[in-house]
């Protein structure tokens, strides 16, 4: 009977992705775009051990790999030193008509249109191409689409539906969705950088009962203290509870779990180097 069910979602899924958004593979219709002959792949979170990274005396020389920033990673100066190869924008937040984080969101696109003097490819989810193409100007950076649906049908054709760029697999992080088309595109080693994912640090319910945390990322010049708000119900602010909120991660942490085994199935070799992260489904390095 469980098969059964899985199997009708599977038909579910299908449908709706052939309705909404087509069966067609957007990531590889673009190709490789000229990957760096290592194949190697830097994809960078915005946790604060990026902060100096490129400076620092390691293991690793960016200009020997292809780079992969996320989300408001163009905020510090390192952006434009490292020059990522590609950028993504996977929270539709970025898209609202009316963003509840209107000035963040709107130094993100200035700071691309005007600070990108090199070929760049933007991805962002199939549903918001059109918007994000509205606010791309800059002629040197080229919108490629993504699929936006996690897969959710029966599990034996999950790597199938990923191989084939059909799903996404965000499960709440942005760093999912670069990981998985890093791969898709053919790079055969990733390496993380700033993906602590330490969440839990600092929690506390206020006054007014609201779930609060200590938000730090790379580029902020203090920590900043606010409530764990939810931005994705058409743009209207929901606050997590406890509840809601230990389930939404973990349903991330099973997200790199998930790509750690796509990964395998792949012959793709991803490594954590983010110190003190949480995650613990890739190698360390």
């Amino acid at each position: 009977m469980k098969t059964f069910v899985l199997l009708l979602k599977t038909i579910q899924f299908c449908f709706r992705v052939l309705v909404k958004e087509g069966l067609k593979n957007y990531v590889a219709e673009i190709g490789p775009n000229s990957m760096h002959p290592s194949r190697e792949l830097a994809v960078f979170g915005n946790g604060p051990s990026v902060k100096g990274i490129v400076n620092e005396e390691n293991n690793f020389n960016f200009q020997d790999m292809d780079v992969f920033a996320t989300n408001d990673f163009c905020f510090d100066n390192i952006f434009t030193e490292i020059q990522p190869k590609y950028y993504i924008l996977s929270d539709p937040v970025y898209f609202l008509p009316e963003s509840p984080l209107k000035d963040e969101v709107d130094k993100t696109f200035n700071i691309l249109n005007e600070t990108v003097g090199w070929p760049m490819f933007l991805y962002v989810q199939l549903s918001t191409q059109k918007a994000c193409q509205d606010k791309i100007y800059n002629i040197n950076i080229k919108v490629i689409p993504f699929h936006s649906f996690e897969y959710n049908g029966y599990q034996g054709f999950r790597n199938w539906f990923l191989k084939h760029g059909l799903c996404s697999e965000s499960y709440g992080t942005v760093v999912l969705n670069a990981e998985l088309i890093g791969i898709n595109i053919g790079y055969k080693i990733v390496y993380l950088f700033g993906v602590e994912h330490t969440f839990f640090d600092n929690l506390y319910i206020d006054e007014n009962n609201r779930l609060c945390s200590v938000i730090r990322h790379f580029f902020d010049d203090k920590p900043v203290l606010r409530p764990i708000v939810n931005y994705h119900n058409l743009g209207r602010e929901t606050r997590y509870t406890m509840s809601e909120f230990l389930e939404r991660n973990a349903k991330l942490f099973h997200g790199h779990e998930i790509l750690r085994e796509y990964a395998d199935y792949c012959s793709v070799n991803i490594y954590n180097c983010t110190k003190n992260s949480l995650i613990d489904a890739y190698e360390r390095k």
